[in-house]
């Protein structure tokens, strides 16, 4: 018997709506019936560990390169977490996620800044590796880069009908 718990997921906005409730008898089936008058039918039931992985993942962005000053700014307006400088290279990570285990990352190296949104236990050689590999030039920074309501949870996001 598998234990592994189940949601049902909104396949059009990435998102995890609710869990299937099989301890009352609810069958995946009856978990998107109950659930799909108000998220509409692009629902899903994936087990929780793929659902996060795939809600995270739309938080993800490519590198940006950018100014010192906005390298600097980021790093002192939170703690950072994981602020290491090795083999010439400066990485830091904001302590307040995105979503999930997603945050904003910074590297500093060869007289360059860059800036994207990962998941925070990505280590620092991969950070480097990201930031000089990027397949794009200089980019300017996302305008599009979500910003997230800490009263608003995952399993409150409304699905698109």
């Amino acid at each position: 018997m598998n234990n592994t718990p189940h949601v049902v997921f909104c396949t059009a906005t990435q998102s995890i709506i609710d869990y299937v409730h099989v301890a009352r008898g609810e069958t995946n089936e009856q978990a998107i019936r109950r659930l799909a008058p108000d998220y509409g039918t692009a629902l899903d039931v994936l087990p929780v560990d793929e659902a996060q992985r795939r809600y995270e993942a739309r938080f993800k962005t490519d590198v940006s390169e950018i100014a010192e000053e906005e390298f600097h700014s980021a790093l002192n307006v939170l703690p950072p977490v994981g602020w290491r400088t090795a083999l010439g290279a400066e990485v830091f990570r904001i302590s307040e996620r995105t979503a999930g285990c997603i945050t904003a990352i910074y590297v500093a190296m060869q007289g360059r800044y860059f800036t994207f949104q990962d998941d925070i236990r990505l280590d620092n050689e991969e950070c480097c590796s990201v930031s000089l590999h990027s397949s794009r030039p200089i980019l300017p920074p996302p305008s599009h880069r979500r910003q997230t309501d800490d009263s608003k949870h995952p399993l409150h996001v409304r699905c698109a009908r």
